[in-house]
């Protein structure tokens, strides 16, 4: 289990999800993205635990009802080995940037 974290900004109405190459993630498909959750003491970080096989590649979305998802514009993200390329465990990723 692999807890996936993303520090994004959000309109109401928004959420953000998590969509990639491996089954678990939804085969890139955005309408079977995987949702993550915040709430008021932790905004604006965004994670969900999710059993994922590696390696995997991956981008986060911010999604909203009867609209277009909002791509990372940034390269996709890799999962190897069970961690997060080019991300520690103490950092939180920021949206549409490769840390």
């Amino acid at each position: 289990v692999l807890e996936f974290s993303v520090r994004a900004e959000t309109c109401f109405g928004q959420f953000v999800a998590v969509v990639g190459s491996a089954p678990e993630l939804g085969n890139w498909d955005t309408a079977r993205a995987v949702a993550l959750a915040t709430d008021a003491s932790s905004y604006p970080v965004w994670s969900a635990k999710i059993t994922i096989k590696c390696p995997s590649e991956f981008k986060f979305v911010k999604m909203e009802e009867c609209k277009p998802p909002v791509w990372e514009e940034c390269d996709n993200r890799n999962l190897k080995g069970g961690l997060v390329s080019g991300e520690t465990n103490s950092s939180t990723p920021h949206f549409g940037v490769n840390n």
